[in-house]
């Protein structure tokens, strides 16, 4: 897959098939059949619930992502740039 693929991907922008599926776990050498099947038989379920499904195949964080991102409206995101006073050193001028 190309940057962008991945990218459109990863932001739900497009949809991934099965074949991409199996085409990533074989770039990084997942050999995990029912890991692999498991996501490769969502790409045609596009439904509400449908990871309710998996329950027996699937970790549970997995799950609770997928249910996470299923209900998200917007994604926030918050940095922060105070260095706590023991970590702070004196200027060298």
């Amino acid at each position: 897959m190309k940057q962008s693929q991945i990218c459109n991907t990863e932001a739900g922008r497009m949809g991934i098939s099965a074949e991409r599926v199996r085409a990533l776990a074989c770039h990084y050498e997942r050999s995990d059949h029912a890991l692999i099947d498991a996501p490769c038989a969502m790409t045609a379920e596009r439904s509400r619930g449908w990871w309710d499904e998996y329950q027996e195949i699937l970790p549970g964080a997995l799950l609770d992502l997928a249910e996470v991102e299923h209900h998200a409206v917007h994604l926030r995101t918050a940095i922060t740039a105070h260095i706590p006073g023991l970590l702070q050193t004196k200027p060298h001028c």
